[in-house]
């Protein structure tokens, strides 16, 4: 299961990105690369909230996506385009997100690494935190984000409709909490809910 910290005291993206780098037998299902970029690797999130929920991390430790800086943004919005090819997401309405963490404020957060989110068939939940969090209005949509200095959470669907808010001094993976709570459930916790029959399932689509 995915902790925060292990014995080599890397994040643990960092040693699952090192594991899939290093062509490792045995990793758990969870730790399986989909798909790959040369910044990325897209994995399977453990704690789905649906079937279907993969994320998108950083081969190289970085705290966010705005931390790789804006020449990313090209390489980051072609694999995008390029899952939402994928036969999970043929309806066409799929939800972004990620905690924006800076330095030691994790913007709500369960582990600093730049993770996006990725969960098929919730597009419809992009306004989730409009009357929550103080939004941020960036002129030039996503491609501004990558400015910001701030912690933050920032939501897109179907790589067009961009929100970003401002987010400090959030508890731990808030905006599941308060998406599991609008999907009528309350298991928005990974190391509780880590729902491995749904990972099984996205790896089972993928692969």
């Amino acid at each position: 299961m995915r902790q925060e910290k292990t014995k080599t005291n890397l994040c643990i993206f960092c040693e699952i990105v090192q594991d899939i780098k290093e062509g490792r037998k045995h990793l758990a299902i969870e730790n399986k690369a989909l798909l790959k970029t040369d910044n990325f690797f897209v994995i399977p999130a453990l704690g789905p909230l649906v079937e279907g929920h993969i994320l998108v991390i950083s081969k190289t430790h970085f705290d966010c996506l705005a931390s790789m800086g804006y020449e990313i943004n090209s390489e980051y919005n072609d694999l995008i385009r390029n899952l939402s090819q994928h036969q999970s997401f043929d309806n066409n309405d799929f939800l972004e997100f990620e905690h924006g963490s800076k330095g030691e404020e994790a913007a709500g957060a369960s582990i600093i690494h730049c993770h996006v989110h990725i969960l098929p068939n919730l597009g419809h939940l992009h306004n989730i935190l409009d009357d929550e969090l103080p939004q941020i209005p960036f002129a030039d949509g996503f491609n501004s984000m990558f400015s910001i200095s701030r912690p933050h959470i920032w939501i897109r669907r179907n790589i067009s409709e961009f929100k970003c808010y401002l987010a400090e001094n959030l508890p731990s993976q808030f905006l599941r909490r308060k998406i599991t709570h609008r999907l009528g459930n309350n298991e928005w916790d990974w190391r509780k809910y880590p729902h491995r029959k749904w990972v099984e399932t996205t790896v089972n689509e993928w692969t």
